[in-house]
């Protein structure tokens, strides 16, 4: 099971917030992220289980007033990675 696809990439100026995202490969369109200190989501260890193989890189997220459009940014860009 499983596969997957770690994507290390900052949003805005290298900074305050650090997290990761993983993009399953075999569902197009999605991404798990994690976020640090940020407190519309939580830590799921079971993301790196899921991905065993993956070495995860960690993501830098900054301007997080708006942390929703942040992750629908990063859904896109993962549909956008899987699709091609």
């Amino acid at each position: 099971m499983g596969g997957g696809t770690a994507l290390e990439y900052t949003l805005g100026h290298p900074g305050q917030v650090h997290g990761l995202v993983l993009l399953r490969s075999n569902v197009p369109g999605t991404a798990e992220t994690e976020l640090d200190d940020d407190p519309y989501l939580q830590e799921d260890p079971a993301v790196y289980d899921r991905l065993p193989e993956v070495q995860v890189p960690v993501v830098q997220l900054t301007n997080l007033r708006e942390p929703q459009l942040v992750i629908d940014a990063i859904v896109r860009l993962a549909g956008d990675y899987d699709a091609g």
